[in-house]
C-alpha cells in the first residue's frame, strides 16, 4: 500500500520494517494466547488478524521470513504485509475490517506477491472448509479490485477475486473453499495476487473447520446462482438462514425471500414472492454434496420457478 508511506513518520513507525522485532516479546505472548483454536471451532489462530494489537488508525509492516502471532510471510524476497487498524483513512476511505478492529492488507508497502501462511493439524481423508474474507476498495489510487491465491500444501486452490464496491469504505466478501486433507498437517496460505498499481489487498477472518460426513458446509454463507442470471445472496447465523434472491433481467429488486432454519443437510422454513407480493409458503432445500441447493419440495401455489431453480454456489 504505497500510499501508506505519507503517514508513516507521523504514526510512529519510522522503523518500517523493524516494527516486528521491536514488539516481539508481545507478539510471543499474544502468540501464545492464540495457540488455542479459533473462533467457533476454526483450527486457524489468530485468522482476524487481531494480533499484534495495532494503534487505532495505525498499521505495522511484516517482512517475508518474519512472523507474527500464528502467520508466517511468504512470497517476494523484499515484501511484506501488514496488520492493520479498521479504523485507518486514507483518500477519503475508511479501511475498515470485516469484524472486530484489524484486518491484513496483503499490499504491506511492496505491491508484490507477498502474503502469510500457517500450518495446522488436520485429519488425513478427513474434509474440511476453509473459509475468508477479501476485502476491497475502489478509488484513491487503491484499484478497483482485489485478487487472493489460496494454496493448500503449496498447491494451488484458486485466485478469488472480490470487485465489488462499498462507496467510502472497504467491502468484503466471504470465500469458501472444501478440501480432503492428505496427511495430519495442512499448510494454508493467502498470496497477493493483484497489479503492482493496486495498494491494497484485504484478508480477514480466516476459519477452518471439519465438516462431518453427512452435514452441510460449515456455513452456507455466501452468494448463489440461479437460472443463470438469477443471483441470491444467503446468510446463515447459526441454524438460521435468509436468502434474498433476485432477478436482474426483469429490472426490478429482490425476486424471493427466504427464511428458513438449517438441520443437518436440509434447510426448512417459508419464502415469500416480492414480485407477485405473496406468501409466506413452505420452503425445504435440500443442500447437496456440491454445496448447492435443491428446491423442488417447497410448496409453489402461484407457479413461481422455486421448485425447477438450484442454487449453484458461486466461488
Amino acid at each position: 500500500m504505497h500510499l501508506k508511506l505519507a503517514s508513516i513518520a507521523g504514526l510512529g513507525l519510522a522503523c518500517v520494517l523493524g516494527c516486528a522485532n521491536a514488539g516481539q516479546v508481545l507478539n510471543d505472548a499474544l502468540a501464545t494466547a492464540l495457540a488455542a483454536p479459533g473462533a467457533r471451532g476454526s483450527l486457524i489462530q489468530n485468522g482476524g488478524f487481531e494480533a499484534p494489537v495495532v494503534p487505532s488508525g495505525r498499521y505495522q509492516l511484516f517482512a517475508s521470513g518474519q512472523s507474527f502471532a500464528g502467520w508466517q510471510v511468504i512470497g517476494a524476497p523484499r515484501g511484506n504485509v501488514a496488520p492493520i487498524s479498521g479504523a485507518y483513512r486514507n483518500a477519503g476511505i475508511v479501511f475498515n475490517a470485516h469484524s472486530s478492529l484489524q484486518w491484513l492488507d496483503l499490499t504491506g508497502l511492496s505491491n508484490s506477491a507477498t502474503g502469510v501462511q500457517q500450518t495446522v493439524r488436520t485429519r488425513a481423508g478427513a474434509r474440511y472448509e476453509l473459509s475468508f474474507f477479501v476485502g476491497n476498495v475502489s478509488g484513491g489510487g487503491f484499484g478497483t479490485t482485489s485478487t487472493v491465491e489460496v494454496l493448500i500444501d503449496q498447491r494451488s486452490a484458486g485466485a478469488f477475486r472480490n470487485d465489488e464496491v462499498q462507496r467510502g469504505a472497504q467491502h468484503w466478501r466471504r470465500i469458501a473453499v472444501p478440501f480432503t486433507a492428505s496427511s495430519t498437517a495442512t499448510t494454508i496460505a493467502f498470496l497477493n495476487r493483484d497489479a503492482a498499481s493496486d495498494n491494497s489487498n484485504g484478508l480477514d477472518d480466516v476459519a477452518l473447520v471439519e465438516i462431518a460426513a453427512g452435514s452441510a458446509p460449515a456455513s452456507l454463507s455466501g452468494e448463489y446462482a440461479y437460472l443463470g442470471q438469477g443471483r441470491c445472496s444467503l446468510t446463515q447465523t447459526g441454524a438460521n438462514v435468509r436468502m434474498l434472491c433476485t432477478w436482474p433481467p426483469a429490472g426490478r429488486g429482490p425476486h424471493y425471500e427466504i427464511r428458513g432454519s438449517l438441520a443437518g443437510r436440509t434447510i426448512t422454513g417459508e419464502w415469500y414472492s416480492l414480485y407477485a407480493d405473496q406468501g409466506w409458503y413452505r420452503y425445504v432445500g435440500r443442500v447437496q454434496q456440491d454445496g448447492s441447493i435443491e428446491q423442488s419440495q417447497s410448496e409453489d401455489p402461484i407457479r413461481s420457478n422455486i421448485r425447477t431453480a438450484v442454487l449453484s454456489r458461486l466461488p
